[in-house]
């Protein structure tokens, strides 16, 4: 092991079976970085004064690579907080780096093999019992386990004392995830496979796909064939023959298929399902939940893209397969590069006058390694000498040694056979085969629709008695209750409340639910709420704050323990649910345990943050199809996030009856695809009128009296060595392909330390690598100025990765001189700790700046204290962005939210770069979604005379 050289022995202990790491003496950048995270870990119980604590458990967990998420983007946001999180740790221990050594004793698979592992090469006791915290060196020292090489060695014994048949499948997750730790660790965790395990490849399986294929020899004959997805988005074959004890597949023991958790159990319902005749498979070619284990949530690991819900009969597919993905943006990201197999590296070294910066050309990644070597040797010496490069003389320093280590990470050499190119906007290429040809429900002809002779006027004296005392409703929320309590009436399935975030959809959705409940209007039925996770204790806030306490006296939240309280054998106790007057559970739930949910006959579902339910292959999608209910509501302010799709796969989730707004997907995507495809939408829904299921307002319109948004671009050039750092990156995009060009691309345009590693790197350093940090801190500059005391500004800053995060914390902590710049990411089991960050924030007097993840955009938090937006690192969705930005423009709100766009372009090309290339994608994708929500003015007119009138 190699210690940091400010490493000491009175860094950790073991008191009472934890291990202790102490927090004194701390380097300012270790203080600003363990203060970021002392709420999180006071509520987790770590945080100890002056110290943090472990149990052995604690400590072997928090070292597994995270390998889960709702979708890649939510994947790639935990897998950074992972790394994140280990740097800090093996800071605090003095760690700088630790080798992990997997060494096999007799064959894999047999009785008697033994799974060993080395620390640094320090072999680990054979035979222990209790996972030790250090490894003792040949010279008595104790050093000690870091959470990755402690969750090795817990795992290696696991495998020692597997089943023979479960040992290649502890050992493929052992060898794959150790391998996610070394690309994710940048080399502080080094792992080194040995004997067996040198050759022994497992390929991570993503996701597992369904579709049913007719027999070629007989045509009233289906076969419910298994394909894996592999984590570049290729297709592998997966034959149920292959299938072995413990999730993993294939035909080649060397390389095989290493399943996501689950996959097994449903693959395992797959098996009967062979060679059948279609009439006698007819109910599980329908409904594919019937193959899903109840209670388990596997949306993120099973593919349904393929499998058909109405099977007519069989075609043959070509190209691309449905869901396969989107469509191309027609960007060019990345400039081809003119050599792409030559290495050449310019390194820009400063002259320490304030002259321009010399260049010194590297023609060989050998040269620049020796450079590299020599440079960490100097900088070890005291004094320092000069070294002499290409005939320059040059003092060694830490930017040279940063831009060297990045240079040679973005042109490492892939291994032979590990190119996992894929072309930038190309879509995966797949062979012709046989599919299900899918029916779907048609669109209700028009005039076909149930509409009663008279309407029952919305009961407002009913609601006052409900409501706590000083509550009222606001105009727009009184038109949105009465939109609801018509088109109740009106035997329409479900309808979509969009309006702009901010309005008070929750509190307009809860007086109907109310007014369901005291009027008789749901009969004895239970009402269910659906939401994120983040959102349930929002819900159940929001009703005790507005309503008395006997409306709703305790909602069940089927989640956590109350939900383990409700569990019978596989199922849930559905007489004991059907008894609830309202229910609150979140997506995963209803995806988990759709076959008892769908016993339970609801009266009102509700879909909050309905954007859930865009894809419509997913479980849940299908769970919120199927659901038992009078009357569907779908929560969403953002009901276009990417495509207009996804307007259709919110309705197929709330009108799985007559009358029905749309017809299949298919004719869909035909019928309101090019650039009039919003006007068509429109037409096809009738928005804005009186019959339409869609109801949406804008802030600028129902609150005259809020503040406006004032947006402003600002763009800054980059160094000429990120213009380097790019050149770099073209050349390994054929061989790396698209996924890592463009993570990279957006890693070096917000700071080109995240390409390497950014810890203890120097305030002057970060700013002077990196101008779109400087911009984001003239922008803050700014804002402290403009108000002083009571009157002071407050700003939020987005950005997703958490390395920036924590150096934007740092780099505002000094420049302002501010006690602490807190982190929010939007996590459900943090969200107290986030709320108490806000009421801070908000109480505090004079300048603040809060750093979030666009991730917590949906968390339903409310920031009016601050009024400036800085969107430092962009999100692709800009639905997400908007979210963000509403969190200052909402209710509540009293001067103007200023919004700002930090962009950096290539030198002298002010309309070159990524950011540039990202904020047009952006626009033009926020352009369809308003070109489609804000209708012409005279079409708005029609809203006049709509609702009911009366007051509350």
């Amino acid at each position: 092991m190699n210690s940091s050289p400010h490493a000491s022995s009175s860094r950790w202990s073991v008191e009472s079976d934890q291990l202790c790491i102490s927090l004194l003496h701390l380097t300012p950048d270790l203080a600003s970085r363990v203060r970021l995270r002392r709420d999180e870990w006071t509520s987790k119980g770590w945080y100890d004064v002056q110290k943090i604590r472990f149990s052995r458990e604690q400590w072997a967990s928090l070292g597994r690579p995270i390998d889960k998420g709702a979708d890649e983007e939510e994947r790639d946001c935990l897998r950074e907080e992972w790394a994140s999180l280990q740097h800090l740790l093996m800071d605090l221990l003095g760690i700088e780096r630790q080798d992990i050594r997997c060494d096999v004793v007799g064959v894999p698979g047999g009785s008697r093999t033994q799974y060993k592992v080395r620390i640094d090469d320090e072999p680990l006791p054979v035979a222990w019992e209790v996972l030790p915290w250090d490894v003792t060196t040949r010279d008595g020292r104790a050093l000690p386990l870091s959470p990755t090489a402690a969750w090795a060695c817990s795992e290696a014994r696991t495998a020692t004392h597997a089943s023979p048949q479960d040992q290649l499948s502890v050992l493929a997750r052992l060898r794959s995830l150790l391998d996610d730790a070394s690309q994710l660790m940048g080399g502080r965790i080094h792992f080194t496979p040995s004997g067996f395990l040198k050759t022994f490849e497992p390929q991570v399986v993503s996701r597992v796909g369904l579709r049913w294929e007719s027999e070629p020899d007989a045509e009233d004959v289906v076969s419910l064939r298994s394909y894996a997805v592999l984590k570049d988005g290729a297709q592998a074959p997966l034959p149920l023959s292959s299938i072995r004890s413990g999730g993993i597949a294939g035909s080649d023991s060397r390389r095989p298929l290493l399943l996501p958790e689950g996959a097994e159990e449903v693959l395992e319902k797959v098996r009967p399902l062979q060679r059948r005749l279609v009439g006698d498979v007819a109910k599980e070619m329908e409904d594919p939940t019937l193959l899903v284990p109840e209670g388990r949530d596997i949306d993120s690991i099973l593919d349904l893209s393929q499998y058909s819900q109405r099977v007519a009969g069989f075609e043959l597919l070509r190209g691309r397969q449905p869901g396969a993905g989107r469509e191309a943006s027609g960007l060019i990201w990345i400039d081809p590069p003119t050599d792409p197999g030559a290495f050449g590296l310019t390194i820009h070294v400063g002259q320490g006058d304030g002259s321009e910066p010399l260049r010194i050309q590297l023609r060989s990644r050998e040269e620049s390694m020796d450079l590299l070597t020599r440079n960490d040797a100097a900088l070890k010496q005291a004094p320092t000498s000069a070294l002499t490069v290409g005939g320059h003389r040059i003092l060694p320093s830490e930017a040279l040694g940063r831009q060297l280590r990045t240079a040679l990470k973005l042109s490492e050499q892939l291994p032979e056979g590990d190119e996992s190119g894929v072309a930038l906007e190309a879509g995966p290429r797949s062979k012709g085969r046989e599919a299900a040809i899918v029916l779907e429900l048609g669109a209700t002809k028009e005039g076909s629709g149930r509409t009663p002779q008279s309407l029952n006027p919305v009961p407002w004296g009913l609601l006052r008695t409900a409501f706590c005392p000083g509550v009222t409703l606001k105009p727009h929320q009184q038109e949105g209750l009465a939109w609801l309590w018509r088109h109740a009436q009106t035997h329409s399935p479900g309808v979509l409340l969009a309006d702009d975030m901010g309005l008070g959809k929750t509190l307009q959705v809860a007086c109907f639910l109310t007014l369901r409940l005291l009027g008789g209007g749901g009969g004895l039925r239970p009402q269910l709420v659906v939401c994120p996770t983040i959102l349930l204790d929002n819900w159940r806030q929001e009703l005790a704050r507005f309503f008395q306490e006997h409306v709703w006296e305790k909602p069940f939240i089927l989640h956590g323990a109350d939900l383990s309280a409700v569990k019978r054998g596989d199922g849930l106790n559905t007489e004991f649910l059907s008894r609830q007057r309202l229910i609150l559970t979140n997506y995963e739930t209803l995806g988990a345990y759709q076959r008892s949910l769908l016993k339970v006959d609801f009266d009102v579902v509700v879909f909050d943050e309905a954007h859930n339910l865009k894809n419509p292959d997913t479980l849940r999608s299908r769970a919120a199809r199927a659901l038992k209910r009078s009357f569907a509501i779908a929560l969403t302010g953002t009901p276009v996030e990417n495509e207009l799709f996804d307007v259709w796969a919110v309705y197929d989730a709330i009108q799985s009856r007559e009358p029905r707004v749309f017809g299949a997907r298919s004719s869909f995507r035909a019928d309101h695809s090019g650039d009039q495809g919003g006007a068509s939408l429109r037409l096809r829904l009738g928005y804005p009128s009186d019959e339409c299921t869609l109801l949406r307002r804008e802030k600028a319109q129902a609150l005259k009296d809020l503040p406006p948004k004032i947006y402003q671009s600002n763009a800054v050039e980059m160094t000429a060595l990120q213009e380097e750092q790019e050149r770099l990156i073209a050349q390994q995009a054929p061989k790396r392909g698209a996924f890592w060009s463009l993570a990279a691309l957006q890693k070096l345009y917000q700071h080109p330390a995240l390409l390497s590693d950014s810890r203890g790197m120097s305030v002057e350093t970060a700013l002077r690598e990196s101008p779109k940090t400087r911009l984001c801190l003239e922008l803050l500059a700014k804002v402290e100025s403009q108000g002083h005391g009571e009157r002071s500004e407050k700003a939020l800053v987005f950005v997703l990765s958490r390395a920036m995060q924590e150096l934007l914390a740092r780099l505002i902590e000094e420049k302002f001189r501010l006690d602490s710049v807190p982190i929010i990411n939007g996590e459900p089991e943090n969200r107290r700790t986030a709320l108490a960050s806000i009421d801070a924030f908000s109480k505090a007097k004079g300048f603040q700046v809060l750093l979030l993840s666009p991730l917590a955009a949906g968390a339903g938090l409310n920031i009016v204290a601050a009024n400036h937006v800085i969107h430092y690192g962009r999100w692709w969705n800009p639905a997400k962005e908007d979210q963000a930005t509403d969190r200052a423009h909402r209710i509540g709100q009293v001067r103007p939210v200023h919004v700002y766009y930090p962009l950096l372009h290539r030198q002298g090309r002010p309309e070159a770069g990524f950011d540039l290339r990202l904020h047009e994608l952006v626009e033009r994708k926020r352009s369809l979604a308003r070109d489609f929500l804000s209708p012409d003015p005279d079409d708005a007119q029609q809203y006049a005379g709509f609702f009911q009138e009366g007051e509350c």
